[in-house]
């Protein structure tokens, strides 16, 4: 298993990758789990989840497609939670993340989440509003224009 170096997540700016997020939707939507593919062959391909999900389904999807559907769902979501209330402050961590210093020895040592920091760049990354919203813009490109 390959492990990231604490020390590569320190040294470089936070890019939320926002490929991760819509790459669980659509697995999640199939009742399928990551897990064998990452912990017993550490290998995940969105290629292959396009192939199996369509030996399960019939639906021919590209890799592409099925990262779209994935975003569409994260989306769909986002603007759910919105209608029920929830905004800016409720996308947060744990207390022990942004208050708890890192105890141990090592180029980590003392430093905290930002967690304004990591709003802003993942909100940027999805395109997003600054309030955690998806914009017109970015549900006209995903097709979801009818909640605007």
């Amino acid at each position: 298993m390959y492990i990231v170096p604490r020390v590569t997540l320190v040294r470089k700016p936070i890019q939320p990758n926002p490929l991760h997020v819509r790459l669980h939707p659509p697995d999640r939507a199939l009742d399928l789990c990551k897990v064998p593919g990452l912990s017993i062959v550490c290998d995940y391909s969105l290629k292959d989840e396009a192939a199996l999900t369509a030996a399960i389904t019939g639906w021919e999807l590209t890799a592409e497609e099925l990262a779209l559907v994935g975003e569409r769902i994260v989306n769909a979501e986002n603007l759910v939670n919105v209608h029920l209330g929830a905004g800016r402050a409720d996308d947060d961590l744990p207390d022990h993340f942004v208050e708890d210093r890192v105890p141990d020895a090592g180029p980590t040592r003392g430093m905290t989440v930002d967690i304004e920091r990591l709003r802003k760049d993942f909100y940027a990354a999805m395109e997003w509003d600054d309030e955690g919203r998806p914009t017109p813009e970015k549900l006209k490109e995903l097709g979801l224009e009818r909640f605007i």
